[in-house]
C-alpha cells in the first residue's frame, strides 16, 4: 500500500548540494593550474590559410612574441590558461546561484506548518507532506496475514520478539531494527506469474508471494523486497531462486531498484557486515 501524499519527499537538495561540490572541486583545481600557468595569454592570426600564434605576455604589448608551430607545448599552456580563466568565472558564477538557492530553499519549513499544529487539529487534516515519522507509522499500521508458521518449526525470534524462519532472518530484521528502518516480515504482494506450458502458453495467473522482508525508505517513500537465499548449495533451491528472479524481472521488481537480495550456503554463511551495508545503501 502507498500513502498519499500530494508532494513527493525532496530529492533537490541532495542534488543541488552535490553539484555545489562538484562544482567547487573544479574550481579549486582551475585555480590551482591557474596559479602554476605561464605568463600572459595566446594571440591568434589568420593569414591567408594558415593560422599564427603569439605569445602575449603584457597588456601594453598587442602583437606579442611569435611561436613557431613545433612549439606545441607554449601554445597549448597559453590555450588552456585562456580556456581556464573564462570557465572559472563561469563556474563561479554557478557555485554563487547555487548557494543562493540552498539558503532560500527550505523544505523542511513545510513539514513544519504540519508538525506545529496541536494533535487535536492535525487529525482532521490531509497534509500536503506527512513528517517522516508519521508516514511510517502508519505505514507500519497496514493490517496483512503472513504465511504462518508449521508446528515444529524452530522457534526464532528477532529482538523485538517476532517469529522467523532462519538465524539469517534475525540478523535482518535485527539490522533493520536497529538502523531505524520499517519492514513488515513475509507481507503478501500480488504477482503476475507464467502459466506452466512450456512457453506455448504466454498467459499469466495471479498469485500470492510473501517475501522475507518489504522495507520501507522513510527518506524517499521507496518499498523495498528483501529475499534471503539460504541455500544455493541446493541445485533444486537455485532453480527456485532463479524463477523467483524471473517473477520478479516480469513484475518490474530489479535488483537494486526496488529488489535487495543476500545469499549464502553452509560454507559461507551470511555475513552482518553485508546486511548492514545493503541497508544502508538502500534504504537510508
Amino acid at each position: 500500500m502507498q500513502l498519499k501524499e500530494l508532494i513527493s519527499p525532496d530529492k533537490l537538495v541532495a542534488v543541488v548540494q552535490a553539484k555545489a561540490e562538484e562544482l567547487l572541486a573544479a574550481i579549486t583545481t582551475i585555480d590551482k593550474r591557474l596559479r602554476k600557468s605561464i605568463e600572459g595569454r595566446l594571440r591568434m592570426a589568420r593569414r591567408k590559410n594558415s593560422v599564427h600564434y603569439f605569445h602575449v605576455k603584457s597588456p601594453a604589448d598587442i602583437v606579442g612574441d611569435y611561436i613557431p608551430q613545433s612549439d606545441v607545448s607554449t601554445i597549448k599552456a597559453l590555450a588552456q590558461k585562456d580556456y581556464d580563466k573564462c570557465a572559472l568565472k563561469e563556474l563561479q558564477r554557478e557555485l554563487f546561484v547555487i548557494d543562493k538557492f540552498l539558503k532560500e530553499y527550505q523544505p523542511e519549513c513545510l513539514n513544519a506548518v504540519y508538525s506545529n499544529l496541536a494533535p487535536e487539529r492535525q487529525r482532521f487534516l490531509q497534509p500536503v507532506r506527512l513528517p517522516d515519522e508519521e508516514f511510517a507509522e502508519q505505514w507500519l499500521t497496514v493490517k496483512y496475514s503472513g504465511k504462518g508458521m508449521a508446528v515444529d518449526a524452530p522457534l526464532l525470534e528477532t529482538s523485538r520478539g517476532e517469529r522467523v524462519r532462519s538465524k539469517s532472518e534475525v540478523i535482518i530484521a535485527d539490522t533493520l531494527d536497529r538502523l531505524k528502518i520499517p519492514y513488515r516480515y513475509e507481507f503478501p504482494h500480488q504477482l503476475k506469474v507464467r502459466r506452466n506450458s512450456r512457453g506455448r502458453d504466454s498467459s499469466r495467473r495471479t498469485v500470492t508471494f510473501h517475501p522475507d522482508f518489504t522495507c520501507l525508505n522513510i527518506r524517499t517513500r521507496r518499498e523495498f523486497i528483501w529475499e534471503h537465499f539460504g541455500r544455493m548449495d541446493d541445485p533444486e533451491y537455485i532453480a527456485e531462486t532463479l524463477g523467483k528472479f524471473e517473477t520478479y524481472t516480469a513484475n518490474g521488481i530489479f535488483p537494486g531498484e526496488s529488489l535487495i537480495f543476500t545469499m549464502e550456503t553452509q560454507e559461507r554463511p551470511l555475513n552482518p557486515a553485508t546486511v548492514e551495508a545493503l541497508a544502508r545503501k538502500y534504504l537510508l
